[in-house]
């Protein structure tokens, strides 16, 4: 891999807002039906009101860059700001609804990868540092897994501290392994005529 073609040409590493308000979207919605559905529908007992909070400033962030940011790409300082706030987000989400032990915890990769395959690698690299410090956070800091009010899910050590081993060895190949097609894609972009 050229480092320096890499962080050379800023015009080949930018995100298209549109494609991702309209993934940020769909990552929010989720976000809303998983926390409304374990509360109203299984009535588990968590931090129900702070989770729909903090989901509705990913909306009021998703709403700034649609209708405030004008450009149609995203540069790649902004994309990787956005990016860090929803790995941010997230882990706060996380924080409060079991920490590695909540099934959603695999889902804290996605924007690394994610800027892995259209952004600088130096902005990879600082997303998936923030990644894998989040996960390191919620191995140990964290409140219960949600679950009905007279029982309570335990999860062993052993297993405890697999989950973020595991997510963080799967982070680091996915991120290697999009970073390379991400440079793949640029070569044959600048390959083709226009």
């Amino acid at each position: 891999m050229d480092l320096g073609k890499l962080f050379k040409f800023s015009k080949d590493f930018q995100l298209n807002k549109s494609t991702f308000v309209n993934l940020r979207w769909m990552a929010l919605l989720g976000q809303f039906v998983a926390v409304n559905v374990v509360k109203l529908v299984f009535q588990f007992d968590f931090y129900f009101l702070v989770c729909n909070f903090i989901v509705g400033t990913g909306v009021l962030t998703n709403l700034f860059l649609q209708f405030k940011i004008k450009q149609n790409q995203l540069n790649n300082n902004l994309s990787t700001i956005y990016l860090t706030y929803d790995i941010i987000q997230l882990g706060i989400l996380i924080y409060l609804t079991g920490g590695v032990a909540n099934p959603f915890i695999f889902l804290l990769i996605i924007p690394s990868v994610f800027s892995s395959i259209y952004l600088k690698l130096s902005s990879t690299i600082n997303l998936a540092v923030i990644t894998i410090f989040i996960i390191i956070i919620l191995t140990f800091f964290h409140f219960n897994l949600p679950s009905p009010m007279h029982l309570h899910f335990h999860v062993p050590d052993y297993y405890l501290y697999a989950i973020p081993l595991a997510i963080i060895i799967g982070l680091i190949f996915m991120v290697y392994f999009g970073s390379k097609f991400g440079e793949e894609s640029r070569k044959k972009k600048k390959k083709s005529p226009r």
